[in-house]
């Protein structure tokens, strides 16, 4: 592996050709089927694809690609909010014939359900005149456009108890809680209690969220644990908490975080890179390069040429 593959993340997968729309099953969009689906529209081959993810180290893969269109030029895209796929269509290629479309696709069988009503009630009324408890419950919603609605009204609403409460109560649904951590991040309040809780919770998605807070508070905290925790989505967001927050303190843990990784994981290697370059002295990482595990040097090359182009 040359240096430049060291600075440069890889991507998770070349995809498709042309990939110009982008959008993500909000949750009660079109079927099951696609719960949890993201959506790309390739131009100018007239595709529609939809994939999963599934977490792979300290990012993810893709999983169950699947094509669910084919026809004319495709564009842009997103859901409305009846749970529909709208696609915008671009009408022949060069020179354009100007004649351009909006498509619908949906699943005829869910159209109209119950719950796609609830939600495009909630969006058109929008959260402005909901109770607290009403937002609080809407934090753990199916749909991602209903619970940051509630997010970032409770955030507009500086409800910091509110949501330490829920960030805090294991028994909440895990997006709720992590919801209610970013609308934490939203104010950049720190809570040192909360901190200690969350960070030996036993769902690792939330140890993650939480470093993750660290990190947008720009707060220092004690990761030393947390950049050595069994999961490395956490390893990860605890290095880019430390580049965040220039906890100089927190760079031994990096550094041992780097040491046991062994060169693998591109995204640890890059938030370790992180770390270093925004955190630690020339002379620190000058050290680094006298070490013994070929990976470790390579960081430190790359913090280093952070640092000076920066």
């Amino acid at each position: 592996m040359c240096i430049r593959d060291s600075y440069i993340t890889p991507p998770i997968q070349n995809y498709v050709d042309g990939p110009s729309g982008f959008a993500f099953n909000p949750g009660t969009a079109l079927s099951p089927r696609f719960k949890g689906c993201f959506f790309v529209t390739q131009f100018p081959s007239g595709k529609i694809n939809a994939f999963k993810v599934e977490e792979n180290g300290a990012s993810y893969k893709m999983v169950d690609d699947q094509r669910i269109a084919t026809g004319t030029a495709y564009v842009g895209c997103n859901f409305g909010p009846d749970g529909a796929l709208y696609v915008a269509d671009w009408q022949g290629g060069y020179p354009l014939k100007e004649k351009g479309a909006v498509w619908k696709l949906d699943d005829p069988k869910e159209a109209g359900s119950a719950m796609r009503k609830e939600v495009a009630g909630f969006i058109k009324s929008g959260p402005s005149k909901v109770p607290d408890t009403d937002l609080a419950k809407r934090l753990g919603h199916a749909d991602q456009r209903v619970r940051l609605d509630a997010q970032w009204e409770l955030a507009s609403r500086k409800k910091w108890d509110l949501l330490t409460t829920i960030a805090k109560n294991n028994a909440a649904p895990q997006l709720a809680r992590i919801h209610a951590l970013w609308g934490l991040s939203q104010g950049k309040e720190f809570d040192e209690a909360l901190f200690t809780v969350l960070a030996t919770d036993k769902d690792a998605e939330i140890r993650a969220q939480t470093v993750k807070w660290v990190g947008e508070c720009g707060k220092p905290a004690d990761l030393a644990k947390l950049l050595t925790d069994s999961n490395m989505r956490v390893r990860f967001h605890a290095a880019m908490a430390v580049g965040k927050n220039g906890d100089k303190t927190q760079l031994p843990g990096v550094v041992t975080m780097l040491e046991r990784e062994g060169g693998r994981d591109a995204c640890i290697r890059h938030a370790g890179a992180f770390a270093l370059s925004r955190t630690a002295s020339i002379s620190f990482v000058e050290k680094m390069g006298g070490s013994l595990m070929p990976w470790v040097r390579k960081v430190a090359i790359v913090a280093m040429r952070d640092k000076l182009q920066n």
